[in-house]
């Protein structure tokens, strides 16, 4: 009986000291599994209404629909540089859209001919030609704890 009795609760020790192991390992996989993307914004032409900037981990959205966007932020502008953090992002592959909204409507002020009238920007520095970048276009990795992306604004 004496016998029996250490046999289980040795085996009930050992047990929790695997499931303890495990546990731990597994929460450090995921944390290593996430990380934070820092978007740096420079070249703003006043600092008139604020900067709005959408993240997206998919194609479909990007860059115009917000609603459609991984997680967006709107910041009022400071001198020099803007600074937006999205943390604890799984990692992947993201694409990043940014509007200086001078007139703080929250969209895209456009003339006549579909030229915008404020500022934008987007990963990889991307510069549109006749239309928009794709989504692959403006792709970027995060694949460490921690990337930084540094944005220029463009007017027209």
């Amino acid at each position: 009986m004496i016998v029996r009795f250490l046999k289980e609760s040795s085996m009930k020790s050992l047990f929790s000291i695997f499931a303890i192991i495990w546990f731990s390992f597994s929460a450090q996989a995921q944390a290593q599994s996430t990380g934070n993307i820092e978007i740096r914004i420079t070249g703003l032409r006043n600092p008139k209404g604020k900067v709005s900037v959408n993240l997206f981990n998919q194609k479909d959205g990007f860059p115009d629909d917000p609603m459609k966007s991984f997680g967006w932020k709107t910041v009022s502008i400071l001198p020099d540089t803007v600074v937006i953090v999205f943390e604890d992002l799984p990692y992947g592959t993201y694409a990043v859209s940014v509007l200086h909204d001078e007139n703080g409507n929250g969209k895209m002020e456009k003339n006549f001919f579909g030229i915008p009238r404020e500022g934008f920007a987007f990963s990889n520095n991307d510069t549109p030609r006749i239309k928009s970048p794709s989504f692959s276009d403006a792709m970027i990795e995060l694949k460490s704890p921690r990337m930084v992306s540094n944005l220029k604004m463009l007017y027209y």
